[in-house]
């Protein structure tokens, strides 16, 4: 009774664990939910062995005990050898995000059907951000004869990280299989970025031509164009980009890396797409933060200071909308107003930044105890950045002209840390420039 019990339960639960896979598209790690069943009966019997580890795998998975679920998943499929229990196992390891048992879950999903495009797509994902890239261009070959959406320019993630015969293999795979599919864009955009990692700059312009003429709109194309044409001191190098947008004004990823491709020849063009991009998304701390930036180097502070406050009133980006309200405070002269935002930096980016320039205008202003106090109580409330916290104060004592105090400073950061070898060597640097060793 209890084996009847088991094989109708399984069949109610297992999905996808028999018969073909599915062709669903590929099962992401950012995924919400893992896979859940779908019941539908098998098409083959499992042997008697098999049951109670699949039934006790589709339990654990409902109860969310995913290692447990994965663990007998894995045994199961290379068991069972199953093209059903094989995807399900590779969607398993995918949702949580465990790599090594999901290229190994793939690789016999791939070997169980090797037609299978959503198998190959995995695998070669999975072996490209594992620096296997050779690997994977057969995998990708697959899936375009299948679907034509291969992602081949995913194949050069890493590689300057390959060994020179590696390169030049790759690249022979890429122009062998760029000769059988000489229509096929993606390829085309691959052989530019080559030809652009190489310097061949002509070469790479003329499949950026041949990809632009395939697909106008290939936004990876046409911003690649636009750098080497950049780089070049070519005539418009925009001119294609400029276009794309006009024809799809709401393209906000072309046109976020076009504004950034401009604050490096010009700003006040890069704040005009920054200000297009912030009136489509206005609750965009990114977006309001570069305004910020970009308004503070072309010298526009007002306006500058206009974003970092809606930046502090969204309660996004805050620590470093309080920076630089201290930073243009402290170029207006107004060091009260820049102590008082520099003390609101929280630790992150800008933390030693901040304290930085606190020290520097309390020493600056011959408020040396104060200076002291400032960086005890911070050392205090940040106990994980008391040494960095250390050599910042010695530094800045140093800097402002008082190396004796810096000296001080460090004597007592050792007492705290006798193992630190960079607050001895910075103590030894400055007592031998002090002639006190």
């Amino acid at each position: 009774m209890l084996r009847l019990l088991l094989i109708a339960t399984l069949c109610a639960l297992l999905n996808a664990c028999t018969g073909p896979a599915s062709r669903t598209a590929v099962a992401t790690a950012a995924a919400e939910q893992p896979p859940t069943p779908a019941a539908r009966a098998p098409e083959r019997a499992f042997p008697p062995d098999s049951l109670y580890p699949l039934l006790l795998a589709e339990f654990a998975l409902r109860r969310r005990a995913y290692d447990v679920a994965l663990d007998n998943y894995l045994a199961q499929s290379e068991v069972l050898r199953d093209a059903g229990v094989s995807a399900h196992t590779t969607h398993l390891t995918q949702f949580m995000q465990r790599e090594p048992e999901a290229l190994r879950a793939s690789r016999l999903w791939v070997e169980l059907e090797p037609e299978n495009a959503e198998a190959n797509a995995i695998l070669a994902a999975l072996l490209i951000r594992r620096g296997r890239a050779p690997e994977a261009l057969s995998h990708l070959a697959l899936v375009h004869r299948k679907t034509g959406q291969a992602n081949f320019p995913a194949l050069l993630n890493g590689f300057s990280e390959l060994s020179a015969r590696q390169q030049a293999n790759l690249r022979h795979d890429i122009d062998e299989l760029a000769a059988q599919f000489p229509e096929n864009a993606p390829l085309l955009l691959t052989q530019a970025m080559l030809h652009t990692e190489g310097e061949q700059y002509d070469e790479a312009l003329q499949k950026l031509d041949k990809v632009l003429e395939l697909d106008p709109g290939q936004p990876q194309a046409l911003l690649l164009e636009a750098r080497i044409l950049l780089a070049s001191g070519g005539q418009r190098p925009f001119a294609r980009v400029e276009q794309a947008l006009r024809t799809n004004p709401d393209n906000t990823q072309l046109r976020l890396q076009y504004a950034r491709l401009l604050t490096a020849s010009d700003m006040s063009a890069a704040r005009t797409q920054f200000e297009l991009l912030s009136a489509q998304s206005p609750r965009d701390g990114d977006l309001l933060l570069s305004l910020a930036l970009i308004n503070r180097e072309i010298g526009d502070d007002l306006a500058a200071g206009a974003y970092l406050r809606q930046l502090l009133a969204l309660e996004q980006r805050v620590d470093e909308a309080h920076y630089y309200l201290g930073r243009i405070a402290e170029d207006a002269g107004d060091l009260r107003a820049a102590l008082a935002e520099f003390k609101l930096v929280g630790v992150g980016r800008e933390f030693i930044s901040a304290n930085a320039r606190i020290g520097r205008i309390l020493v600056g202003a011959g408020q040396l105890q104060q200076s002291r106090a400032w960086f005890e109580r911070q050392r205090r409330q940040h106990s994980r950045q008391s040494e960095q916290l250390y050599a910042l104060e010695s530094d800045v004592l140093n800097q402002s002209g008082a190396p004796r105090a810096a000296i001080a400073t460090l004597t007592r950061a050792l007492r705290e840390f006798p193992d630190s070898s960079s607050l001895r060597y910075a103590r030894s640097m400055l007592s031998e420039q002090q002639d006190d060793l």
